[in-house]
This record gives C-alpha cells, structure tokens and sequence, in this order.
C-alpha cells in the first residue's frame, strides 16, 4: 500500500503464490452492486470467490498481502490451518469479502477484520477514505 502527496491511497497485489503464471491469466476486475448501487470493487480470481483486494467508494479499502506459506516448511502450522477450518474459523478472503458487504465506512471495517479470528495467519492492510 502507498499514499500519493494528495492522499490517494494504492494497493498492489504482487501474485507471491504458487502458480502465479496461471493466476495472471485469470486475474478480472469485480465489481459488486446491492439494488442497483455500486457496493465495492475488487480484484478476483476466476474460480473463486474470495476477495483478496478491493475497495469501497468513499470507505476503505483492503488488501491481503505477503503471507508466509509456512505449512509448506512446518507441519504444526499446517495443522493449527486444518483445526481452524474443523472448527469453522471463516477464510481470510471470505472475511474481507464479508467486510466490504457489511462496513460501509473504516470506522466498521477496522475492528471486524482486526477482532475476527480467521482460518489461517495473514497480512492485512486496511485503509480509510481520508487522506493519512
């Protein structure tokens, strides 16, 4: 994420998983309405129905970052991951994209993705539609 000297703010995705190849081929813009009106925009993944990336007008904004695929290296986090989904910890995508469906302002979305605990560890940035 990075802020302009106006106050804009920028997320980026930089595509760290595996098959990233693939993934930019089927990388669209969603945007998402409730009766007619523009709820938010995101960045998707054909297939799937998180959300990673994505904004709210006049709102904020959030996006998953770098994460430590450390279940590759240690079975332990592999299986903290599996105990969570067992017990119906919700998907780190799945939270954003709720989120954005429920928050309509910073003030909302701030303490919903920081307080909720989630399937797997993740960088979240989050930002407000204030400048700083």
């Amino acid at each position: 994420m990075a802020e302009s000297g106006t106050g804009n703010v920028f997320h980026a995705r930089n595509l760290d998983f595996l098959n990233s190849e693939v993934m930019r081929n089927i990388t669209y813009e969603g945007w998402f309405y409730k009766n007619g009106k523009l709820l938010y925009r995101t960045t998707m993944f054909a297939g799937l129905n998180g959300v990673m990336t994505g904004e709210r007008p006049n709102g904020f904004s959030i996006s998953l970052n770098s994460r430590n695929p450390s279940y590759r290296k240690d079975p332990l986090v592999f299986a903290l991951n599996l105990g969570s989904y067992i017990f119906n910890a919700p998907q780190v995508t799945r939270v954003i994209r709720e989120t954005f469906e429920l928050c309509s302002d910073y003030e909302c979305a701030f303490p919903r993705i920081r307080d909720t605990r989630m399937m797997a560890y993740a960088y979240l940035t989050i930002a407000g539609s204030k400048p700083y």
